[in-house]
C-alpha cells in the first residue's frame, strides 16, 4: 500500500517555513475530524497528532491526509506536530461548536479556549512533506468533479453490515461526469455502489447557497436517484445541465 511518508521523502523536501507565525481559530468539531486522520501507532510519533504550519493544520496516518487551510501544496517543512493527547486535553469538556485559538510559531504553539491553556514545544519530529505528494492541477481553469462526502460516508455502513473482506473499495470512473463505481467483496457476495458526480463551478466569489441544503452551485451528471413516476420516463439531464442542489444520490447494488 502506498505510504505518504515514504513517497514524499523519496522526492525530496520543500522550502522551510520555520518563521511563519500562526493565529488560527478552529472548532472542537474540526479538531475531532482532523484527529480521525491521525495515526494511532505509537511507533510513528510524527503522525500521532495534528501538524500546524502557518494558517494550516494537517493530519495523516501515512495513507490518508486531511488538510485544513489554503495552499496545501506550500511546504510543510518546519511544521510543529501537536500530539493527539494534547489536543484531547485542550478540548476536554467542550462542545462541538466551541472554538479554540491556536497561536504561536514553529517553536511553540499555545492552544486556548479550553479548560486551561495547552502548550506544545517543537519536538524532534519531522512531519511528512505533503507538498511533495499532492499533485499539481494540470488545468488551472478546469472545473473540479465533486463527490458528496455524505455519500462516501455510507460506505462504512456497508462495511459494518456485510463485513467486507478487506475494508477497501475498488473505485472505477470512466471519464468526466461518468458514474463513479465502487466495488467491495462482502462476506457472502459482492457489493456495488454507484455515485453520480457533480461538476463544481470554480469561482472566486462566495458560492450561492441553497436555502435548504446549504451547498454551493454545481452542475450534475445524469441522475440515478429519482425513479420516474410516469410510465414515460423522461431522459436524464444532459451533462452540464443545471439541476437543483441535492438531487444526486448513490445507488447500492447487492450482486449475487
Amino acid at each position: 500500500v502506498s505510504d505518504i511518508t515514504t513517497n514524499g521523502l523519496a522526492r525530496g523536501r520543500g522550502r522551510g517555513h520555520d518563521d511563519v507565525e500562526m493565529a488560527i481559530t478552529i472548532t472542537v468539531a474540526e479538531v475531532k475530524a482532523l484527529l480521525k486522520f491521525a495515526s494511532e501507532d505509537a511507533a510513528r510519533e510524527n503522525l500521532c497528532g495534528i501538524a500546524v504550519s502557518g494558517q494550516r493544520l494537517a493530519a495523516t496516518n501515512g495513507h490518508v491526509v486531511a488538510i485544513r487551510g489554503e495552499d496545501p501544496r506550500a511546504s510543510w517543512s518546519g511544521a510543529l506536530i501537536v500530539p493527539t493527547a494534547l489536543w484531547l486535553q485542550a478540548i476536554a469538556g467542550l462542545k462541538a461548536g466551541d472554538q479554540l485559538e491556536v497561536d504561536g510559531d514553529a517553536n511553540l504553539v499555545t492552544i486556548t479556549g479550553g479548560p486551561a491553556p495547552v502548550q506544545c514545544r517543537s519536538p524532534k519530529r519531522t512531519f511528512p512533506p505533503l507538498d511533495q505528494v499532492i499533485p499539481e492541477s494540470s488545468r488551472k481553469a478546469a472545473n473540479s468533479i465533486g463527490v458528496g462526502g455524505h455519500y462516501l460516508a455510507l460506505l462504512p455502513v456497508i462495511d459494518k453490515a456485510t463485513r467486507t473482506k478487506s475494508g477497501f473499495w475498488d473505485m472505477r470512473c470512466g471519464g468526466e461526469l461518468d458514474p463513479i463505481l465502487l466495488v467491495a467483496q462482502g462476506r457472502e457476495t459482492t457489493w456495488t455502489v454507484i455515485i453520480m458526480p457533480v461538476r463544481l463551478l470554480r469561482r472566486r466569489c462566495k458560492p450561492v447557497r441553497d436555502r435548504e441544503r446549504g451547498r454551493g452551485e454545481h452542475s450534475s451528471a445524469p441522475d440515478l436517484a429519482v425513479e420516474p413516476t410516469d410510465a414515460r420516463a423522461r431522459p436524464p439531464a444532459a451533462v452540464g445541465h443545471e439541476v437543483e442542489t441535492g438531487v444526486v444520490a448513490p445507488v447500492a447494488v447487492r450482486t449475487e
